[in-house]
């Protein structure tokens, strides 16, 4: 499986400074402990938006996430006192609620709960309502996959995009995501349903380039491809369209009756809020246990026989293989975790910037280990 351009930051980082994994984790704990965030939460935060930069997903990750997450803490979700909870059990079935916890930490108690109810029952799903914005879902499936099981997770949002036909937003983004164990690495298919990438964003900010065309309108229907008129417009009158048309409607609908209808949460355009408030959130999370369906060798030689089918495949370029869906990221991750995370200026000042805007102080940066 090949990636966009912007996706992953593994080039245009190659020649940037590099800080250590562990010591971005405790600049970003540190970060969201100044905003009132308990430890627990802090921990899991830093650890979903660390797992984000170490991939090369940093439109996930720590320099563009930390200040949404502190702004979350700011009004009280995920503060010591907080923390999610099952609210009933019935059969291989779980609800989870938030109570105001961070939505990684309420996210990886659903999760585990998915993986307790599989290896007891063969499958166990979760739902969980009150829920925060937890950014890239891999962090989130990644664990099942490692443990031998099946792991889905996918989460409404605030409407951002219109369904097929319509100029209006509907939907949120609503991500899904799918993690598979295999070897050397799991299998994560972590997918939006929206055409329009938080990445080439970003991109945009900090190099001057033009949004994709066809992927973002305007209030009257018109599409938008410069960041400064998005910028100028704001994120509440822009609309999203789907990823490849009615595919991506479809799948966006299946996300919000998987997640607002279990879970008995408002849906679509009723949903309020998507970080500081997050009441209106609902996800849903599935956990298989292969060995329920026959022997574990069967399902994993069929998982490692498909693998190599996949890098046996002609590339259009024969300078860029044919690779499974999260592999360029675990790569990334182990050169990340050897040569430390890619240190760049401009994201850390934007960041540092919007945490100054939220009253706090950042932390002192961590210093950068070599080039």
């Amino acid at each position: 499986m090949t990636s966009g351009p912007g996706q992953h930051a593994a080039a245009a980082a190659a020649d940037a400074q590099r800080v250590d994994a562990e010591a971005l984790r405790s600049y970003a704990e540190s970060a969201l402990a100044s905003a009132g965030a308990g430890a627990e939460d802090a921990a899991a935060w830093a650890d979903l938006m660390l797992h984000a930069s170490l991939r090369g997903v940093d439109s996930h990750g720590v320099a563009s996430l930390l200040p949404v997450f502190c702004e979350q803490a700011l009004a009280g979700i995920g503060a010591p006192a907080t923390a999610p909870a099952v609210a009933e059990e019935r059969g291989s079935v779980r609800v989870v609620e938030g109570r105001r916890a961070g939505g990684a930490r309420t996210a990886r108690l659903a999760m585990d709960a998915a993986c307790e109810l599989a290896h007891r029952n063969g499958v166990g799903a979760t739902v969980a309502g009150s829920i925060g914005y937890f950014g890239s879902l891999a962090w989130t499936v990644e664990p099942a996959a490692l443990d031998g099981l099946l792991g889905l997770c996918a989460c409404n949002a605030m409407a951002f995009v219109a369904p097929e036909g319509g100029r209006e937003a509907l939907h949120g983004t609503n991500p899904i995501a799918v993690a598979i164990p295999a070897e050397p690495d799991p299998i994560v298919v972590d997918m939006r349903t929206n055409a329009f990438r938080m990445a080439d964003y970003r991109t945009g900010l900090a190099e001057g380039r033009p949004l994709p065309d066809g992927v973002l309108l305007g209030p009257e229907g018109e599409f938008v491809t410069d960041v400064a008129v998005l910028e100028q417009l704001g994120w509440e009158r822009a609309v999203s369209l789907p990823a490849a048309g009615a595919k991506g409607y479809g799948l966006a609908l299946v996300v919000d009756v998987l997640t607002a209808a279990l879970a008995g949460t408002p849906v679509g355009r009723e949903i309020r809020g998507w970080a500081s408030e997050h009441a209106g959130l609902a996800a849903f999370f599935l956990a298989v246990d292969p060995a329920a369906f026959g022997p574990v060798e069967r399902f994993a030689g069929t998982v490692a026989r498909l693998a190599e089918q996949v890098h046996e495949t002609v590339p259009l370029d024969e300078g860029v293989p044919v690779r499974l869906p999260g592999e360029r990221a675990a790569a990334e991750r182990r050169t990340r975790l050897a040569r430390g995370v890619p240190f760049e200026p401009g994201p850390w000042e934007r960041m540092e910037s919007e945490l100054r805007a939220l009253g706090l102080e950042p932390p002192e940066r961590p210093g950068a280990t070599r080039p």
